[in-house]
């Protein structure tokens, strides 16, 4: 809600599958992956595979991802995926927001 708050366009998906017909749909600047997934439909997609599906459709897009928690498993495949940011659950809005305002300069 403070992404709304402070002016920026959001869209959410309630599940993995209607966030890849999103991505395929629309060409976002940002997307915000949590990498704790439940299975859809039986299916269970990590959001690891969100990210490496967004940067199919979309390879300059700026993706954070959210976790439970930062290991250096986390970190490395952040790396690897070329992810701009990991954030640590609970996020702080402010600094998502501020992750977000700096993309947009």
């Amino acid at each position: 809600m403070s992404l709304l708050r402070a002016g920026y366009a959001v869209e959410t998906a309630a599940d993995s599958w209607q966030a890849i017909k999103k991505i395929k749909d629309y060409p976002f600047e940002v997307a915000i992956i949590d990498l704790d997934l439940p299975p859809v439909h039986g299916v269970a997609l990590s959001g690891w595979d969100l990210v490496r599906i967004f940067r199919a459709f979309n390879p300059a897009i700026a993706i954070v991802v959210v976790g439970a928690e930062e290991s250096k498993h986390v970190k490395t495949q952040a790396e690897e995926l070329k992810v701009l940011e990991f954030l640590e659950k609970p996020i702080s809005p402010a600094r998502l927001k501020g992750i977000v305002s700096a993309l947009s300069v």
